[in-house]
């Protein structure tokens, strides 16, 4: 039972670590996504 109690208190500050690299990867497929369809949409008009 200890061992979980260290384990949760020696856990880094929420946000210390900054943003996962996971995350940051979707960020930059969205944005390429959403510029690939705003570029199809000023094309067809």
């Amino acid at each position: 039972m200890w061992y979980i109690v260290r384990y949760l208190r020696h856990l880094p500050p929420k946000g210390s670590l900054g943003i996962p690299a996971v995350f940051k990867e979707r960020e930059k497929e969205d944005a390429k996504k959403k510029e690939q369809t705003e570029r199809g949409q000023s094309k067809a008009r």
